[in-house]
């Protein structure tokens, strides 16, 4: 239906009257981030995972995806995001291959309109790898790698760098950040649940205090981190 438009004449003026006319919705201003990723040597680190918006998890529960973008690095390490305008825009920067280091920008406030610069040099993780088997020889495809700080005895947890469980062939990799670490091994029980059967430290060890430490540099690798469960 159309609507119609009545012109009245009040107090000598000519008033209009009709249906209101709905506003349009004037679209967000955007605000453009660009940069470029690189490893603490400087070279261009192509495939790393860039993220911005507001809320430093993307998924989470309320999370608006039209006010974030995701993107991946070039070969050259370079990446463009468009994100709604506004304060607190967080930016993540990941590898999902666990080559480097996660990093972050802390929430920062980028107006709509404008270009912001942010680069990013990554740290190499350092990479622990070994063999676990049973004492038959077999090797134990339902067993679990778990890493502790040497210094403190605390669980390492974060993303990729805390648990590992070993291939068909036994074998594991643990990417971490450069440190001293205890290793601890298990095997899963029947109930395919239970990770605390026949646990033992690496090198054969009982306790954590007695197991040797694996230290790892940045970029090193510790490999023959190798258990046989009993």
């Amino acid at each position: 239906m159309i609507g119609v438009a009545v012109i009245a004449l009040v107090g000598g003026a000519l008033v209009a009257a009709g249906p209101a006319l709905a506003a349009t919705p004037q679209p967000m201003p955007v605000a453009t981030i660009t940069g470029h990723v690189r490893s603490l040597d400087g070279k261009p680190l192509a495939g790393i995972t860039v993220y911005a918006g507001r809320g430093e998890d993307p998924n989470a529960p309320g999370a608006d995806p039209d006010r974030s973008d995701v993107v991946r690095t070039g070969s050259t390490g370079r990446y463009a995001l468009h994100v709604a305008g506004g304060a607190g825009i967080f930016m993540r920067f990941t590898d999902s291959r666990d080559r480097f280091l996660e990093a972050t920008k802390a929430a920062f406030t980028a107006r709509g309109g404008s270009t912001y610069r942010v680069d990013r040099r990554l740290e190499a993780t350092g990479e622990i790898a070994g063999t676990v088997t049973i004492a038959d020889g077999n090797t134990s495809v339902r067993s679990i790698v778990k890493l502790y700080d040497a210094a403190t005895g605390r669980r390492v947890r974060g993303a990729g760098v805390n648990t590992a469980r070993p291939d068909a062939a036994g074998h594991f990799h643990l990417f971490v950040e450069a440190g001293d670490y205890k290793v601890r091994f298990a095997a899963y029980g029947p109930d395919g649940r239970t990770d605390d059967v026949h646990p033992e430290w690496y090198g054969d060890a009982r306790t954590r205090a007695t197991s040797p430490t694996v230290s790892v540099r940045s970029g090193g690798k510790a490999a023959g981190i190798d258990a046989v469960l009993e």
